[in-house]
C-alpha cells in the first residue's frame, strides 16, 4: 500500500453494498443505476457495481463518462445531468440515454443522432420540490407531444430529484403525484412508458412509487453505495458497509503541547498539535470525520490542524479520515488527492 494523500477504496465493500441494495430493492420492483460521479468514474469502482447485480451506470460529468467508455465499460450509460451544448455531440456518441429538461437541447440531441444512424433516449427530469433542475410538470404533457415529432429521439420516460438542493427527503404527497406524473406521460406518450426513476439515496428511506402499470421502479444511487449512509440525516443504512472508502493524509508536523484534545480551554494533560498535508484545496473538510481522541482545529488551503491525545503520531505517518459524499467528490478530483483501490477478498491491491 502506497502512503501520502489518498484515498483507499475496498471494491470488496463496494460489490457487497451494491448485492445487498439490489437484493433489498428487487423484492420491491425496483431497479438501480449505479451513479459514478461520487468517484469521479472509477472505472474499477463501476465495475464492482456491476459485479454487484446492476446492469447499467450514470454520471452527471461527460469526462467521467468518457473514461469510462475508454476503461472498456460496455454497459448502458445515462448522462445524468443537462449536457452543455458543445458536449452534445459527444452524449450521443457514449451514452444510449440523457436525461434533460430543454427542449432546444433534446432537438441538437435528435439532429447529431440522425447524423449518427442513432436512437438517443430521453428521460425528462421533473421539477418537484428540490429547487435544483427540472421541468415543471404543467409542461410535462406537451414537451412530450414535441418529442413525438423529433427524429433520433425516443422518450425513456420520467425522473426527479429529492434532497440535493433543498435537503429535505420527499414526501408521501411528492411520490403519489409523481406517480400521476408517470400516468401523464403516457397518456401524452400514447403507449407505456417503460422508465421512471423517483430519485437518489435519499429516496431509501420513504415510500417508493410502484409503477401504475406494474412495471419497475428505479433509483440512481451513489452516496448509499460508496458510504452506506443516508444522504438526508447521514445516519447509517442498515446491511450496509461505512468503512468501503477513507481518506489518509499525511502529519507534516507534531509538535507537544499542553491543550487537551478534548477541550482546548483545560490543560489535562500532555497532547500533540498535529499539521495533515490537506486543506481546501483537497477536500471539503467540513465533511471530514477524525478518528477518537483527535479533534480538529482549523483548515487554510494546504493544512489542516488537529490536537491528538496520541503522541505517537510523527511526520510521516498517516491519520485516517472519514469523508461525507462532498468531502469524497472534492477529494477524487483533486490532482494531488491520489487513488487507491484493493479488493479485501482477495487482497490485491491496485493504483488508479
Amino acid at each position: 500500500m502506497r502512503r501520502g494523500l489518498r484515498i483507499e477504496i475496498d471494491l470488496y465493500k463496494i460489490r457487497k453494498n451494491t448485492a445487498f441494495l439490489v437484493k433489498q430493492l428487487n423484492t420491491r420492483g425496483i431497479t438501480i443505476t449505479g451513479v459514478t460521479k461520487g468517484v469521479s468514474g472509477d472505472p474499477t469502482v463501476a465495475q464492482s457495481m456491476l459485479n454487484g447485480g446492476i446492469t447499467q451506470l450514470a454520471d452527471s460529468r461527460l469526462s467521467n463518462i468518457t473514461r469510462l467508455r475508454l476503461a472498456g465499460i460496455s454497459c448502458p450509460i445515462t448522462m445524468i445531468r443537462a449536457p452543455l451544448i458543445d458536449q452534445v455531440s459527444d452524449v450521443v456518441k457514449y451514452c444510449e440515454t440523457s436525461y434533460n429538461s430543454d427542449l432546444e437541447i433534446i432537438k441538437k440531441l435528435g439532429r447529431l443522432a440522425v447524423h449518427r444512424r442513432q436512437i438517443h433516449g430521453v428521460v425528462l427530469m421533473l421539477e418537484m420540490g428540490d429547487e435544483r433542475e427540472g421541468l415543471l410538470p404543467e409542461f410535462l404533457s406537451q414537451t412530450i407531444s414535441a418529442i413525438k415529432l423529433l427524429p433520433g429521439i425516443c422518450f425513456k420516460g420520467i425522473a426527479t430529484n429529492f434532497g440535493c438542493l433543498n435537503g429535505f427527503a420527499p414526501t408521501n404527497e411528492q411520490m403519489l403525484e409523481f406517480k400521476e406524473l408517470i400516468k401523464i406521460s403516457e397518456k401524452a406518450w400514447g403507449r407505456p412508458v417503460n422508465f421512471h426513476s423517483s430519485g437518489g439515496s435519499s429516496n431509501l428511506s420513504w415510500a417508493l412509487p410502484q409503477h401504475p402499470n406494474g412495471r419497475t421502479s428505479n433509483l440512481r444511487l451513489g452516496e448509499s453505495i460508496l458510504l452506506g449512509l443516508d444522504p438526508i440525516s447521514q445516519s447509517p443504512i442498515e446491511g450496509l458497509d461505512q468503512t468501503a472508502i477513507s481518506l489518509f493524509a499525511e502529519v507534516i508536523e507534531s509538535t507537544p503541547t499542553d491543550l487537551s484534545a478534548a477541550s482546548p480551554k483545560k490543560s489535562t494533560g500532555k497532547c500533540a498539535r498535529l499539521v495533515l498535508a490537506i486543506g481546501h484545496q483537497d477536500t471539503d473538510v467540513n465533511g471530514l470525520g477524525f478518528p477518537n481522541g483527535i479533534r480538529f482545529i482549523g483548515a487554510s488551503s494546504d493544512h489542516i490542524v488537529v490536537h491528538s491525545q496520541d503522541q505517537a503520531h510523527k511526520p510521516g505517518s498517516d491519520i485516517r479520515l472519514s469523508v461525507n459524499y462532498a468531502a469524497l467528490t472534492r477529494a477524487m478530483a483533486a490532482s494531488d488527492v491520489m487513488t487507491q483501490v484493493f479488493d479485501s477478498e482477495i487482497k490485491n491491491c491496485l493504483l488508479t
